[in-house]
């Protein structure tokens, strides 16, 4: 007999989770001016700072926003047609939606904000989320 959700919906439910709370985070954050601290965490090492991010990967490729929200569209459909569809491989499940999870929210990003939100600043790193 089949009790519950089963281990898809759990992924579903964790999933939808991390959409919703990351797409909070950075609705609540853009409030702040761009470029601000926000909130110091431990001085000299964490800060969460706001940050629109135009390109990919620590700002590579922002000249062409086209290109790259095409790009983020097609893998972004990708990933969660994967997640929804073909979600066989029991040890891939956790980091996969974590991925999808991302790859969703920064989509969702580059409409709203027209790149990128990132938040998380550590001073020997890059800002990312």
């Amino acid at each position: 007999m089949k009790r519950g959700p089963g281990i898809r919906g759990l992924y579903l439910f964790l999933f939808c989770f991390l959409l919703f709370f990351d797409q909070a985070v950075k609705i609540y954050l853009s409030n702040f001016p761009q470029g601000s601290t926000v909130v110091t965490i431990s001085p000299g090492f964490l800060t969460i700072t706001t940050l629109i991010n135009p390109g990919i990967a620590f700002g590579m490729l922002s000249d062409y926003p086209a290109l790259i929200l095409w790009a983020n569209v097609v893998i972004t459909a990708y990933l969660v047609l994967y997640f929804v569809i073909l979600f066989k491989k029991e040890r891939l499940r956790f980091p996969f939606t974590l991925i999808a999870a991302g790859a969703l929210s920064n989509l969702i990003d580059r409409f709203i904000y027209g790149g990128v939100f990132d938040y998380i600043d550590f001073d020997f790193f890059p800002t990312f989320n």
